[in-house]
């Protein structure tokens, strides 16, 4: 994401810090004796403004690790609503680049950024991974999760 403009890279900031989410997703699979978490970044960006979701896929083309939801209706009095998640390695490459910019997100783009970090073709879902870095991966998680709830904390 180096292509990107600094007034690109704090347009994108402010619109993760104003319409965005900062999210860890847990997933747990295996079988019972043999559970595995499996821990996603993603960042979320819903509008009702079609040409922001545009924007920010022409800023990330040629790349993977991204999902759309275009003309979700929630009402059919209120404006359709599109999204956008980017995930995983995408996701931190984009925190990476306009972490400087954040301002409201911030700590939940470092959660993100320390998560990504114990990620690395040792540390994969074929090979065991340490406790340690599963207890690094759980508290991002917990801290992040703690991070963006609602209502008063």
């Amino acid at each position: 994401m180096a292509w990107l403009t600094e007034i690109e890279k704090a347009y994108l900031a402010g619109l993760i810090d104003g319409e965005g989410s900062i999210s860890i997703k847990k997933r747990i699979k295996g079988k019972p004796k043999r559970i595995t978490p499996e821990y996603r970044l993603v960042i979320t960006v819903t509008n009702t403004c079609r040409d922001v979701i545009y924007f920010i896929l022409d800023k990330i083309k040629g790349m993977s690790g991204f999902y759309t939801k275009f003309e979700r209706i929630r009402n059919l009095k209120r404006k359709p609503i599109f999204e956008i998640q980017l995930r995983d390695k995408t996701a931190e490459l984009l925190l990476k680049e306009i972490f400087p910019y954040l301002i409201i997100k911030k700590k939940q783009a470092e959660l993100g950024l320390r998560l990504r970090e114990t990620f690395s073709e040792k540390y994969n879902r074929w090979n065991k991974i340490p406790s340690t870095i599963q207890e690094i991966r759980e508290n991002c998680y917990q801290e992040i999760k703690r991070s963006n709830q609602r209502g008063i904390k």
